[in-house]
């Protein structure tokens, strides 16, 4: 083994012993001593935590690995405008979703339901299997990432790396829950966040600014491919934000939707509003969360435009990002880098098998065992976290190295297609019936692995094939809606048949209680002057972006440097705010 090795190894090994212990002394602190403590963290998150766990859980392996690898490929523009869009909807619609799944104490989808139409056993059963298999999947595909950057940087064999990356993410879940997850998340994106920020000054400092690196290979204007950008396979445009190349309207828009709205009704993020400490705190940490995450996200992506013209013709895309780091920080820097990836793998991992036991105690044990005290229910929810762990260790073979991120996003649109509109109408359209609901969620799941198979694979169905040549996002969609809407409309409108709660919520104006109203009109304002951007950009009547010289290089310049010492201080100020909150005596 050498140097590098070595020294990569014992990193991450010390990370490892060190979230343990992490866990086990906020748990002696403030541990849980019932099931909604375990779950919910008792409602007692302050916003910052909210951001930093949600940001540490956001952060997994397809955004790490994949999106520098994506860029990579095919350039700037299509991985940038998807996080904007995403990040536009998780700004808008998750604290409005959030806060009124807050009021009524809904864990999850399946939560959801049960209060939304008492006593239905197929719609309850139904959400609880899509639950349980998104986070499954997900969980799935962040182990094996891990094991794969283990086995590629280190030489772990597979099965190993898989045991160890689920095994430690299991013990301080299982310690503590979600309140001491949420802490120890939050601990794991500063990690990521500082080392993100850091890697772009030092490689100015080693390097020279990035424009004048990337006109030595499409010149001064991104357009004038020099003979060393063909030697390494530059097309024009690669670095301009208004080109995208191989997309359609519908299939990107597809793209862009399937990443954007899994975030309003995701267990893993609708779990951290639930537990904030009161209405508003969600809110506030998600103006940081677009203040701070999109800047971090755009420094992984300036990863894989470096990446280009550092290691041509890599074999693998997605260790795009590990060798720059590598090449920015040398061995030291490299294993702290490996450190913060390894972080975000362990907070995606934890949030989503944390949540999984919480689905299996509430929505399949209690329902047969009701009458058991709450620290039998929290050795259940520790049990089925075990159980769900377990799971996913024999799903993980079903990735391959190359298909990470697509088989993500493949999945995503069926999620998105099916449960995303059926969450929002749940919450916001008393005459939903369960009947629409039940056919809705059947036939759109069954017509979105129809597409998929229908185009040939994960990869076609996101370029646009499917059934009758429509993206898989659309598909669903055009199945889900009219079944939704047309269904609940010749439906005796019966109020009665509805939950307590939720005719409680619907005596309410829509945005009576709401603490972020006016994050919605600047979402909106945002969302109207992105629009306009893009439509003046795509259809040629603003220069290309980012320019290579004169001014337009020295603002490309000082733009990537904002977003690095943005996400730089982001973190270490979330630091900041963890270190009083721990170190403030726990009060009742």
């Amino acid at each position: 083994m050498d140097t590098q090795s070595l020294i990569s190894i014992i990193s991450i090994g010390v990370y490892m012993v060190f979230i343990l212990i992490v866990a086990r002394v906020v748990t002696k602190k403030q541990g849980p001593t019932t099931l909604s403590s375990f779950t919910l963290a008792g409602k007692t998150l302050p916003w910052y935590i909210i951001a930093a766990s949600i940001m540490a859980t956001v952060t997994n392996p397809a955004q790490v690995f994949a999106q520098a690898g994506a860029v990579y490929l095919i350039g700037l523009s299509q991985t940038t405008w998807t996080v904007i869009i995403s990040s536009i909807f998780a700004f808008a619609l998750l604290p409005l979703v959030g806060e009124r799944l807050r009021k009524i104490n809904c864990g999850s989808m399946a939560d959801m339901a049960e209060k939304r139409f008492p006593g239905s056993i197929r719609v309850h059963y139904t959400l609880t299997l899509w639950n349980l298999l998104w986070a499954c999947f997900v969980t799935a595909m962040c182990v094996f990432a891990g094991a794969v950057m283990l086995h590629t940087v280190l030489g772990v064999p597979i099965a190993i790396g898989m045991i160890v990356v689920a095994g430690v993410t299991l013990i301080y879940t299982v310690i503590g829950g979600l309140s001491v997850m949420a802490l120890v998340d939050s601990i794991q994106y500063i990690v990521v966040g500082v080392i993100i920020g850091v890697i772009t000054p030092l490689l100015f400092f080693r390097h020279g600014s990035f424009t004048t690196m990337m006109a030595n290979f499409v010149g001064p204007t991104g357009y004038e491919i020099t003979a060393a950008g063909n030697e390494i396979g530059i097309t024009a445009g690669f670095f301009d934000l208004f080109n995208m190349p191989g997309w359609g309207f519908l299939p990107f828009l597809g793209y862009a939707l399937a990443c954007s709205l899994w975030v309003p009704v995701d267990l893993g993020i609708i779990q951290r509003f639930l537990a904030e400490k009161k209405p508003g705190e969600g809110v506030k940490g998600m103006r940081f969360y677009a203040l701070v995450f999109v800047p971090a996200m755009m420094v992984m992506f300036s990863l894989g435009m470096w990446g280009k013209v550092f290691f041509p013709g890599v074999d693998y895309v997605d260790s795009v990002a590990m060798l720059v780091a590598r090449e920015a920080l040398g061995a030291v820097g490299n294993a702290l880098f490996l450190v913060a990836v390894t972080a975000a793998i362990i907070s995606t991992v934890s949030a989503y098998i944390n949540v999984s036991g919480t689905v299996f105690t509430i929505n399949i044990y209690k329902r047969f065992r009701s009458d058991k005290s709450e620290e039998h229910y929290i050795s259940v929810a520790r049990f089925g976290t075990i159980l769900v762990t377990l799971i996913v260790l024999l799903m993980v073979p079903m990735f391959g190295p190359a298909g990470i991120a697509i088989t993500c996003v493949a999945i995503q649109m069926i999620l998105c297609g099916t449960m995303a509109p059926m969450a929002l109408l749940m919450c916001f359209w008393k005459r939903f019936s369960e009947r629409a609901a039940f056919y809705g969620i059947l036939l759109s799941t069954i017509t979105g692995v129809a597409s998929i198979v229908v185009a040939g694979g994960p990869l076609e169905a996101i370029m646009g094939g499917g059934l009758f040549g429509i993206p898989t996002m659309f598909a669903c969609l055009l199945v889900s809606l009219p079944i939704y809407v047309i269904v609940s409309l010749l439906t005796p409108y019966d109020e009665s048949k509805m939950g307590s709660e939720f005719r409680e919520l619907f005596k309410t104006r829509l945005l009576q209680n709401y603490t972020g109203k006016k994050d919605l009109y600047v979402a909106g304002v945002i969302a109207i002057a992105l629009i306009i951007v893009v439509w003046l950009g795509f259809s040629g009547n603003l220069r290309p972006f980012l320019s290579f010289s004169g001014i337009g290089g020295i603002m490309s310049d000082a733009v990537l440097l904002l977003l690095s010492l943005t996400t730089f201080f982001g973190a270490i100020f979330l630091g900041v705010k963890l270190y009083r909150f721990m170190a403030t005596p726990k009060t009742d």
